[in-house]
Formats: structure tokens, C-alpha cells, sequence
């Protein structure tokens, strides 16, 4: 598959793109799938085998089920957290882009993954195997990932701009539970349930329609409890791009966790 095209490409449009894919392109790229040596570690490995290589068969090579079958893993899978997601990855954009202004391309590159490192115009990936590839006029695309740790995944095909997947920083706080309830809690008796529960909800950093859609509020709903909070020291905004994402001040953590730790 191709990286994405634009920073705002959806994932409906991600799949209309996969489905103009060159069936022969599909076919090659399964078939050496299906004989990679590490894609194909562990049990399994031939049943695995022989389903890339049905897919290859076909007439579509495999695009047909293969576009259905992600389409139904991310509306299980992904959808229901892509908020969180969404949020924790235009954090690590805002991060990149402040670090390329304070201390340019070196301090950015280097910061990426402990193993890319990044001198004399070039950048070095530890990976299994030995490659090198000219970005002259290409460019070099730079996508954060969740999924991508603990590896960095390289793309280097032409004619396409070569891309490098990451994780994004703070990952470990996508899957960290926030606490259970703040319904019942001081807190709530002071900010009010749905506030003390935004609160709770912003431990990372996300827009008024992010954060509306993980509390089940319309938006200008939300906007004026985000304000307020705000106006209060307990939230901090900025701008990233289109959007302006809000995250919990040191204040505003204080008052969450002496909550959450009782009398």
C-alpha cells in the first residue's frame, strides 16, 4: 500500500485508492509476502501461504476481499479509539514541527526512533537488511504510526516519495485508562460531572470535535466547557495545523490526581 497522500486523507479515501491499485502490483507484492522470511515466521506458515497465493490467482488479486476485510477490521478495531489516536498523532506532528523551528532538521530527525539517526544530509535506519535510496527530488514523507513499535517500517519505491513510519511520542498513553469515574468525585462536585469527565478524557492533547465525539456531546457543547476550564488554568490550547488542541495544564493534572487519590 502506498503511504498516505495528504495529511487529511480519510480512511474511506485510503480504500478508494487501494481499490485503483494495478492488480499486477498487488500480485507482485503478495507473492513476495508470502515467501518473506519474517512476514512468514511461526506457525501457520503455510496455510498462510496458500491464502496469498489464492489471492494472487485472482483475477483483482485479492483487492476485492482484501479492501472488505479492512474495512470491517477498522470499523472494530480502529474506529472506536481513532480519537485518541487521531489526538496522539497531531501531538507528535505539532512536536515535529516545533522542534524543526527551535533546532532544525538534525534535532527533529534524531528524535524519531533510537534506531534512525540523522548527519550530513542522510539518514540512517537499523534494519535487517541493507538498502540505500537517493530522496533527490523525491522528498521524504515522515508518518507517525501507532502501530508501527517497535520497528520503523521504510518505504523507498518510486516513483512515489520515500516514506518513514514511526511511533508516535507518548504512545504509551494511548492505551492508558482514564479514571473509571469522576461522576461521583469531589471533583465533580466542584466542576460539574461533564467537566470533571473532559478533564479525565484529556490526557491527550485533542480538538473540540475529538474530544465532543469520546463524550458523546455535540461540539459547541463541548466548546464552552473547554473554555471555561481553560479560563481556569486547568487547560492550555494550541494550534496545529487547522485545528486547535486542548490538553490538561500541570494545574490542571494536580487537581486530577489528588481527586482520583481520595481524602
Amino acid at each position: 500500500m502506498l503511504p498516505p497522500g495528504r495529511r487529511t486523507a480519510t480512511f474511506a479515501g485510503s480504500l478508494t485508492e487501494l481499490t485503483r491499485t494495478d492488480p499486477e502490483t498487488v500480485a507482485r507484492e503478495l507473492a513476495h509476502l508470502a515467501t518473506h522470511r519474517l512476514a512468514q515466521r511461526g506457525p501457520g506458515r503455510e496455510q498462510r501461504r496458500a491464502l496469498l497465493q489464492a489471492l494472487v490467482d485472482r483475477p483483482d488479486a485479492g483487492l476485492g476481499p482484501v479492501t472488505e476485510a479492512l474495512d470491517a477490521y477498522h470499523r472494530v478495531a480502529i474506529a472506536p479509539d481513532w480519537p485518541r489516536i487521531d489526538a496522539l498523532l497531531n501531538d507528535d506532528i505539532a512536536h515535529r514541527l516545533e522542534t524543526l523551528a527551535d533546532g532544525g532538521a538534525d534535532r527533529m530527525m534524531n528524535d524519531l526512533h533510537p534506531s534512525v539517526t540523522f548527519a550530513d544530509q542522510t539518514l540512517r535506519i537499523v534494519k535487517y537488511y541493507e538498502g540505500h535510496a537517493d530522496c533527490g527530488g523525491r522528498g521524504l514523507m515522515l508518518v507517525p504510526c501507532a502501530f508501527a513499535w517497535p520497528d520503523v517500517l521504510v518505504r523507498t519505491a518510486q516513483p512515489e516519495p520515500a516514506s518513514v513510519s514511526y511511533s508516535p511520542r507518548g504512545l504509551g498513553r494511548l492505551w492508558e485508562g482514564t479514571p473509571a469515574s469522576t461522576g461521583g468525585s469531589a471533583l465533580a462536585g466542584v466542576l460539574g460531572s461533564t467537566r470533571a469527565a473532559l478533564m479525565a478524557q484529556l490526557d491527550l492533547p485533542m480538538s473540540t470535535s475529538q474530544a465532543a465525539t469520546q463524550m458523546a456531546l455535540s461540539a459547541p457543547t463541548l466548546s464552552v466547557h473547554l473554555q471555561a476550564l481553560r479560563a481556569a488554568g486547568l487547560l492550555t490550547s494550541r494550534r496545529a495545523g487547522r485545528q486547535v488542541l486542548y490538553s490538561r495544564t500541570d494545574l490542571g493534572d494536580r487537581l486530577l490526581t489528588a481527586a482520583a487519590s481520595g481524602p
